[in-house]
């Protein structure tokens, strides 16, 4: 009975959690906590609180009998836009008989309005925000004018004006004052006590807000000649939210996300006077319409130009967004495609991006890659004096594998090899074998050996599967493979850059590299127990045992779960904290962490990144962990500042592996200190053993 009472208050929690975070959201906080605090100073003034919670329940209600019955199917933008409706409906009618119905028919019609605005929006990669509130609010206004009945609430909520103590200068007072009319109050308490809430969940957030509203009050107080009258406006919070979201939010937070958001704060200063001017006679509400407009109509132009700045990977603060980012960056080389190097063996770069012989213009992006003696002088591609014979040459016919999984759309396979030495000018690819790879971008395979392609158009390919082999066919005087990647399924269209996934530079391994001209890369052996080891079905549980310098023994219980919308298989500990991990061309990844920095799965980031599934040498790498892991949550702070200002910075930890290839050892930075670690893996329970510092986890086999 205890069990199933525990498992009803879990759900009943989870179901709640979409309501907090529609609260949390007016305030551009990812944060269930944060709406919790929303929602109780909403309550400072009671009617307006109240109608804020009963939209919510009207709406969620609403979407129960529409078919949403479980969390992920609610987007935040849904209960933020019906509790700002049902703010609305409270801090004008009084939440009577005669105003229930107002409020329900409202809630109704802003969800709706929200649905079909989310949806339209979606294909256009475009922010909802609370444009459906905006809007419903303006028909609200136009509508409720004509229930002279139903009582009014204006001159009441005029009268409770707190303005805040004396000697607080007014930039401030204006600031808290306009954060709280975000709720429907004038409270310089209420404003104050969200401005911390903001701060504790981003400091990006809360100093972009304040900057924003500092510069649009001062542009309207020039233009007005008055800027005590431009501070103390409560509807500021549109340059407040506009800061927010061009600077750090939408944007990658950077000097130039900074500067556009400059230029959106004084558009939204313009939008909202005209605004004011066309609908304040007319005692219409518009609220929030200037900096959605602004935003959307920046954004749509962000999109539609492909700006580079945009933000692709959210987290939940734009913090954690910035760490996302930065770790793809330095991690994954976003944001170029990776394929697999297409060769086995020892090859050298004849010519690499922007070549000092063919790679030029639309098709600098490119590699020509030459097979070397494999138990000798890695610059000897011959196995003669000559050479004058394709026979001659190691890379003639050497297997050319699959660089990625995906389908073959073109192919060309009679061409004749050309004598060394001579060119064939007309047929300038050769024979050649083009992939669309799963991630919709066309690799090509050029200058193949005569009749040697085994796939053909239409076949789907894994990655490293046997393709064809290497000739020298079309414009290629020696035999040699060219490597491309583009964006459309033809030959002449222009190249793009691209990063080998994992390769071999003498004993050290690299990961989303580009090989360079002369350089002589090599692919590592690839392990399949290991492969078998960390393929780990959703539902699995490992338990660890921590046999630290404490006398009492401790069991950690893990277990792999698949996120609910995203589909990504990470894995979870007790406190929720969660560690995403992927496998890609022979490499186990751990890409993503969520949660408390001093667990075992943090550990788990910072002794395995990630796993090249190999055996046969010694190979070593290096590699980057989040910030909070390697320096500690105040310390990732002055980290994130010299990422956004563009400073390099070194690899957080340095990896050894052995010839088993299961055994890592390594020097990591973990909270700010240099330490030890090693991880023992088992080709049956993946990661058996875990020693960071002086605290050691293994697994028990249950």
């Amino acid at each position: 009975m205890i069990n199933i009472l525990r498992m009803q208050k879990t759900k009943v929690f989870d179901l709640m959690k979409p309501l907090w975070a529609g609260y949390g959201e007016l305030f551009l906080i990812d944060d269930w906590r944060a709406g919790v605090i929303v929602c109780i100073l909403s309550l400072i003034q009671p009617n307006v609180g109240i109608a804020g919670l009963l939209s919510a329940g009207i709406t969620l209600g609403f979407g129960y009998m529409l078919g949403l019955r479980h969390r992920y199917q609610w987007h935040r933008q849904y209960i933020r836009n019906a509790v700002l409706i049902g703010f609305a409906v409270g801090y004008v009618l009084r939440l009577d008989a005669m105003a229930w119905p107002v409020l329900a028919l409202a809630s109704i019609a802003t969800f709706l309005l929200t649905v079909f605005i989310t949806r339209s929006f979606q294909s256009l990669s475009l922010p909802v925000m609370s444009l459906p509130f905006s809007i419903a609010c303006i028909f609200f206004s136009l509508a409720i004018s004509r229930y002279s009945e139903l009582y009014r609430f204006d001159s009441i909520h005029n009268a409770n004006v707190v303005l805040g103590p004396e000697g607080v200068p007014l930039m401030v007072k204006g600031f808290f004052q306009c954060l709280s009319y975000v709720i429907f109050q004038k409270n310089f308490w209420v404003g104050a006590v969200l401005a911390l809430a903001i701060l504790a969940f981003s400091r990006m957030i809360i100093i972009a807000m304040f900057l924003g509203f500092l510069l649009g009050a001062g542009l309207q107080g020039f233009a007005y000649g008055n800027f005590e009258q431009a501070l103390m406006n409560p509807v500021a919070f549109n340059f407040a939210y506009t800061a927010a979201c061009i600077g750090v939010i939408f944007l990658i937070p950077s000097t130039i996300s900074f500067g556009l958001s400059l230029c959106a704060v004084a558009i939204s200063v313009m939008l909202l006077d005209a605004f004011s001017n066309a609908f304040t006679p007319l005692h219409i509400s518009f609220y929030a319409l200037p900096f959605n407009v602004t935003v959307i109509l920046l954004m749509q132009s962000f999109v539609y130009f492909n700006f580079k700045w945009r933000t692709h990977f959210y987290g939940s603060s734009p913090e954690k967004s910035f760490e996302r980012l930065d770790a793809r960056i330095q991690r994954f080389g976003h944001p170029d495609i990776s394929i697999a190097l297409p060769v086995e063996g020892t090859w050298r770069v004849l010519q690499g991006f922007k070549g000092h012989m063919t790679h030029k213009g639309l098709w600098q992006y490119a590699l020509d890659l030459v097979q070397c003696r494999p138990d000798g002088d890695a610059m000897q591609q011959t196995n003669s004096q000559t050479g004058l014979e394709l026979q001659d040459h190691f890379t003639f016919g050497a297997e050319v594998y699959a660089p990625c999984s995906g389908y073959v759309v073109a192919l060309e396979k009679a061409i004749p090899d050309n004598p060394i030495g001579t060119l064939n000018e007309s047929r300038n690819w050769g024979n050649f074998i083009m992939l669309r790879s799963d991630a919709g971008a066309y690799v090509s395979l050029c200058h193949l050996q005569q009749e040697s392609i085994l796939a053909t158009v239409g076949q789907y390919v894994q990655t490293h599967q046997v393709l064809a082999r290497c000739g020298n066919s079309g414009y290629s005087a020696e035999p040699h493979l060219h490597v491309q990647l583009q964006w459309t399924p033809y030959l002449n269209a222009a190249t793009w850059p691209f990063r080998i996934s994992s390769y071999l530079l003498g004993s050290q391994l690299l990961f989303h590299d580009i090989p360079q001209r002369g350089e002589v890369v090599a692919s590592f052996k690839r392990n399949k127990a290991l492969a078998y080891a960390f393929h780990w079905p959703s539902g699995r549980e490992f338990v660890f045992k921590k046999t630290a310098s404490e006398k009492h023994e401790e069991f950690e219980r893990i277990t792999v779960q698949t996120d609910e919308v995203s589909g990504r298989a990470y894995l979870r500990d007790a406190a929720d904290t969660r560690l995403f991990f992927w496998t890609q061309d022979a490499v186990f990844y751990f890409y993503d962490f969520q949660g408390n920095p001093d667990s075992l799965l943090a550990k788990l980031m910072a002794a395995l990144p990630r796993l090249p599934q190999s055996y046969g040498e010694e190979l070593h790498f290096s590699d980057f962990h989040p910030p909070e892991i390697a320096w500690g949550p105040i310390g990732a702070i002055p980290i994130q500042l010299a990422r956004i200002l563009r400073f390099k910075l070194k690899p957080t930890g340095h990896y050894q592996i052995d010839a088993s290839g299961t055994r890592i050892t390594g020097l990591v930075r973990y909270k700010g200190k240099i330490v030890p670690s090693e991880v023992l893996l088992d080709v049956n329970y993946g990661v058996r053993r875990l020693k960071l510092m002086n605290t050691e986890f293994v697994q028990v086999v249950v």
